[in-house]
């Protein structure tokens, strides 16, 4: 637990505790926006009656996944998913995000294809999950988030322009989960054809950590990949280091290499440090293939 907390409560009430979609104390939300802490849109959008059906959809998605682990429902809030205009998201972001979650608030841009607004909702959904920050407002904005995580990334620092850590391997465990979550949507809800549901669950974001962490979840796991593959994903929700601490022992330094793992190019940088020739050869093709197109 950081130092900011206790059981789960700020010890100052002017503190700002965000976990999940919940932000205490009430009317916080406002303070948030005024510090710019939330991002503002020119165009928030009215969620269809598809959108809707499919935030709750996946909500019960991702609650099924973490009774599955043993965990409580996770609190979720659909009011803070946002739907915002598409063109001004592009504008804004180019090829940089697809969507992004923030302070307890996811924003989506609105897709053409279901299939890319559910990509990017289960995706997002998982980030929201596993999120914890406080916020002090009494101190300069550079300094008012004094602790911030979000699944295995923690902020380095507590200044917004620093870096996290172990990013990349954050988001290749988040896309993980996100495939289960994608997984229970389709056998729950005929959202899409079975076409496009093939597609949802095998069409991957984030594929190059998403290799890597199953090579990791191997190393870690040895003879008992489907136990190591459960350590990381209840670490992921519950900030714990147990599968860290498990892959420290199987491998020597795999950790501090996963710190600095966040771009494709740095991901096949550690996978070739850690000796992971055929993950890397894997990497190096679809890397190859993206630059071509």
């Amino acid at each position: 637990m950081d130092g900011l907390t206790r059981d789960g409560a700020a010890w100052r009430p002017d503190l700002i505790v965000i976990e999940c979609s919940l932000v205490t104390p009430a009317g916080s939300e406002a303070v948030l926006r005024q510090m710019g802490l939330l991002t503002e849109f020119n165009k928030v959008l009215v969620k269809t009656a598809e959108e809707e059906k499919s935030i709750a959809a996946a909500f019960d998605a991702l609650n099924e996944v973490r009774r599955e682990l043993g965990l409580d429902a996770a609190r979720l809030d659909a009011g803070h998913i946002h739907v915002v205009d598409e063109c001004e998201f592009w504008q804004r972001y180019g090829n940089s995000r697809r969507a992004f979650t923030e302070f307890g608030h996811v924003f989506l841009p609105r897709r053409y294809l279901l299939l890319n607004f559910l990509q990017d909702l289960t995706h997002e959904i998982v980030h929201l999950s596993s999120l914890r920050a406080v916020v002090d407002p009494m101190r300069p904005k550079d300094e008012t988030v004094r602790y911030m995580r979000s699944g295995f990334s923690p902020l380095d620092g507590r200044a917004l322009t620093q870096r996290w850590r172990f990013s990349g391997f954050n988001e290749g465990v988040t896309e993980l989960l996100a495939v289960e979550v994608r997984k229970r949507l389709v056998a729950k809800t005929v959202l899409l054809n079975e076409t496009m549901a093939e597609v949802l669950v095998k069409d991957l974001s984030y594929r190059v950590q998403v290799r890597l962490v199953g090579e990791l979840i191997g190393l870690a796991g040895g003879s008992d990949e489907a136990a190591a593959r459960r350590t990381v994903f209840l670490d992921y929700f519950n900030r714990s280091p147990v599968f860290l601490k498990k892959l420290a022992r199987a491998r020597s330094g795999a950790v501090c290499l996963l710190s600095m793992m966040s771009t494709d190019a740095e991901t096949l940088d550690v996978a070739e440090k850690l000796g992971f020739e055929e993950a890397a050869a894997a990497i190096r093709r679809y890397m190859c293939r993206r630059r071509r197109r």
